[in-house]
């Protein structure tokens, strides 16, 4: 998987970068499902921690 560039990404750059729907990522955010980074009322997202969440979520589902 190839990490983007920039050191933050924002909404819609995660829900490109993850190949979901907003909606998806809206519900994963408020469930506190995903990591990100509150900055006043903007959300980021760090690609490195998004990530090792994948890889969390491949080993919880036993790959």
């Amino acid at each position: 998987m190839t990490l983007p560039e920039k050191a933050l990404l924002t909404f819609q750059e995660t829900c490109e970068f993850l190949q979901i729907k907003a909606s998806r990522l809206r519900t994963a955010i408020f469930r506190k499902e995903i990591p990100f980074i509150k900055i006043g009322r903007l959300l980021r997202f760090d690609p490195k921690d998004l990530k090792e969440w994948i890889e969390r979520l491949k080993q919880n589902n036993g790959n």
